[in-house]
């Protein structure tokens, strides 16, 4: 397989110099061309997907399953590369071949998978392909497989059939399982169940107690869901709320908020009250789980807490509520001058989630903050840089970050632009 099937069966647009130089892996030529040209976005996609080919192309065969996973994300642009690599039957093969069953690009039945397989990667894609009521005994059999991506697929294909029978089993692997996030994703699996019973939703009520708190918040975010049809949950997601203030009690009354359209009146204003609470008197941690998912839409009691912490002593805290006023009206103003000056301060750990929450807010001095960021030398979160490129359609700045002396750093940036290029 030679690195021009690769890159040139598929780059039409970019520059032929600059694919040449990719083609052959000297990124400082790639590096200095880009300095002296400007780039369409059409050439940018072009060339991440040439670097992206050729990163794994020659990636030696213990980080080629890097490759493949940092590659993953953007796999609906690079399904035909996937479909190669896949046909290996290898590590890196099977999670190509994963990455494109999930994406919907290739149907499980057709990756030629077994769930016996003795290779347990492939064995997973296997697995993956049980999405009819009829494998049901075997979906249900690989839940508890010793290998934990088996059991993950195992709950892909559950969640794609939304089988009844396999609630139980869910339930089972949700209190059970050894690894935490198998617990709470099996949590989540039930939760997109179309319809569940009471039976189901109450069944994790001790998990809403001694629990470990990530699969508790799980919980609480189900019953939040459970707790539109059924009066039942509603009442133990209402004591939840107003119980002790704790991680799960606060992820259901934001849940709650998430869906207070539809919600019962007295359980949204408890779960205001709680969020509002929580906001001026909780943790650290608790603070920062509210400023990054709360509903957009807030209230005066919530908009009061902002302006508490828009002076907070903790940086990471007082720079998240400075994101949020950006989009309360009569706070946008104040909260764009003291974003602006975090983000001058180039060396400040934060200016770049500054920066970044400027061009999402579409401020008018956001350019030339991100333009002296990037040029300071200072971010080590590339892709976040890329991020900030890309969205101020800076191009040939996102394209340097393609030429980065980590193939890690290379391969995800240029999944990053394929994916923004959809």
């Amino acid at each position: 397989m030679s690195c021009a099937l690769f890159v040139t069966s598929i780059v039409t647009c970019a520059p032929s110099t600059l694919l040449r130089a990719v083609e052959q892996g000297r990124y400082d030529a790639v590096k200095v061309e880009l300095q002296t040209r400007s780039l369409s976005q059409g050439d940018l996609h072009d060339l991440a997907r040439a670097i992206a080919e050729h990163e794994l192309h020659v990636a030696k065969a213990g980080d080629r399953l890097d490759r493949v996973s940092e590659l993953a994300p953007c796999v609906r642009e690079l399904d035909e590369l996937f479909s190669i690599v896949m046909q290996t039957h290898d590590d890196a093969g099977a999670r190509a071949a994963m990455a494109r069953v999930t994406a919907g690009t290739l149907m499980a039945a057709d990756a030629r998978a077994s769930p016996t397989d003795l290779n347990v990667h492939w064995r997973a894609v296997g697995v993956a392909s049980l999405v009819g009521v009829e494998d049901g005994w075997q979906r249900r059999e690989a839940l508890l497989d010793p290998n934990v991506d088996v059991r993950k697929a195992a709950l892909w294909a559950a969640e794609q059939v939304h089988d009844a029978k396999d609630a139980p089993a869910l339930v089972d692997v949700a209190r059970k399982d050894p690894e935490i996030f198998v617990r709470v994703q099996a949590v989540r699996t039930l939760e997109r169940f179309p319809v569940l019973t009471d039976d189901v939703a109450l069944a994790l009520r001790d998990e809403s107690g001694d629990a470990k708190e990530p699969v508790r918040r799980q919980v609480a975010v189900l019953w939040a869901k459970a707790a539109l049809r059924s009066a039942d949950v509603r009442n133990f997601l209402y004591a939840l709320i107003a119980g002790k203030m704790d991680l799960a009690a606060l992820e259901g009354a934001l849940a709650v908020l998430r869906l207070s359209r539809v919600h019962e009146p007295h359980l949204v204003e408890i779960s205001r009250a709680r969020v509002a609470q929580t906001l001026l008197h909780g943790t650290r941690f608790e603070r920062l789980a509210i400023l990054t998912s709360a509903p957009v839409e807030t209230d005066p009691d919530f908009e009061r807490a902002l302006l508490d912490l828009k002076d907070a002593q903790d940086a990471e805290v007082r720079v998240a509520a400075l994101e949020r006023m950006l989009y309360v009206p009569a706070q946008r103003a104040m909260a764009a001058l003291a974003l602006e000056a975090i983000a001058a301060q180039v060396e400040n750990p934060f200016a770049l989630r500054a920066t970044l929450a400027l061009i999402q807010a579409k401020e008018e001095h956001a350019p030339a903050a991100f333009e002296k960021l990037a040029t300071a030398g200072h971010v080590q979160d590339k892709e976040a840089l890329a991020r900030g490129g890309l969205a101020l359609k800076s191009y040939e700045r996102a394209a340097l970050l393609l030429t980065d002396t980590s193939p890690s750093v290379r391969t995800r940036v240029a999944c990053l632009i394929l994916r923004a290029s959809e």
